[in-house]
């Protein structure tokens, strides 16, 4: 197999999942909007592919600072 071959295959294999995932978010949202009138607002497809394909909120630095809060203890026992 060629380079080219082999990236246009990676790129069947992406497209493909992303209809799948649509049509999987297009399916949910309407299971999930049958009864509308428990919904203040109703789901829409974009809302379910948001944490799927959205961007990365926060930084690497954010996340380290965040599990050296988390485990502070440990680390202290660490060093002593």
């Amino acid at each position: 197999m060629q380079p080219q071959e082999f990236i246009l295959l990676l790129e069947g294999y992406s497209w493909r999942r992303r209809q799948q995932e649509n049509m999987i978010a297009y399916f949910v949202c309407q299971l999930m909007n049958i009864e509308g009138k428990y919904l203040a607002q109703p789901i829409g497809v974009a809302d379910l592919l948001e944490p799927i394909r959205g961007e990365r909120k926060q930084k690497r630095s954010d996340d380290e600072e965040y599990l050296r809060e988390q485990f502070k203890d440990i680390l202290r026992k660490e060093r002593v």
